[in-house]
């Protein structure tokens, strides 16, 4: 996944949440919603974000590039 990219994470209570990627690690996707990327760009600053596992990531145009993204819906557990 790249920076800036529009992705799909499932949250705590299945909603599927559409969100732009700010940072991965190898665990994580952290993330935004479109209205604090467009903010934080227009205001040069970092953006707020949120952390969800990789496996909570339910759609992503560079999905394949990560092994542990690879389920079409995430179980929804202890998020």
């Amino acid at each position: 996944m790249r920076i800036g990219e529009r992705i799909t994470v499932v949250d705590f209570f299945g909603n599927q949440l559409d969100r732009r990627v700010v940072e991965t690690d190898e665990e994580y996707v952290f993330v935004c919603n479109e209205a604090e990327w467009n903010a934080s760009r227009s205001e040069k600053r970092e953006p707020t974000c949120i952390g969800f596992r990789l496996e909570y990531v339910v759609s992503a145009s560079t999905l394949s590039r990560h092994p542990h993204c690879t389920k079409s819906r995430a179980s929804v557990s202890s998020a």
